[in-house]
């Protein structure tokens, strides 16, 4: 999930997230043709790849306090989206995070790791971690298939991702996984 707002206005929102993990292939193109679900029906289709850069200090202090900071590309835009999430608890298998999201043009990626750029996701980061240095930790690739479903005035969006997980340059894992939000 996760919705990104128009350049320079921030996104606050709380996220409430389930996720699958998708075992068999045969499932994956199953859930990609869906087109109605128990009284939902597909309103919109589209696909995007995805580059999501994870950020914390060296000591994890991110992490620690149930925290999240990424940096993320979507296909061949030159925006980039930096991310704060931080974990409200989950119930009844229904993770619910506060999401603070801004826009940023590319230039000032090294603004993001130096902790100089003054914006919303920033800020929220900075209170937990203070002055202390970010670093890159891992990056996903995802290539994900959005379906958004509509049953009257709900909606529900399911996401479902192609995962691949890099760090110090190689592919470390790959996973298929099924990301449920209500929008």
């Amino acid at each position: 999930g996760g919705h990104a707002p128009p350049a320079g206005a921030p996104a606050v929102t709380i996220e409430r997230e389930a996720r699958f993990l998708i075992l068999d292939d045969s499932a994956r193109r199953a859930l990609v043709r869906l087109r109605a679900l128990d009284g939902f029906r597909r309103m919109q289709l589209r696909r995007e790849r995805q580059q999501n850069t994870y950020l914390d200090t060296g000591d994890l202090r991110l992490r620690r306090a149930r925290s999240v900071l990424k940096l993320r590309r979507v296909g061949g835009r030159r925006r980039v989206e930096v991310t704060f999430k931080h974990s409200l608890g989950v119930r009844r298998g229904v993770a619910h995070r506060l999401e603070v999201t801004a826009r940023i043009q590319p230039s000032p990626v090294a603004c993001v790791l130096a902790g100089t750029m003054n914006i919303p996701p920033m800020r929220r980061a900075a209170a937990l971690i203070g002055r202390r240095a970010l670093r890159a930790l891992f990056t996903l690739r995802t290539d994900r298939t959005i379906l958004v479903m509509r049953q009257g005035r709900a909606r529900v969006e399911l996401d479902v991702d192609v995962v691949t997980f890099r760090a110090g340059g190689r592919v470390r894992a790959r996973r298929v996984e099924l990301e449920v939000e209500n929008l």
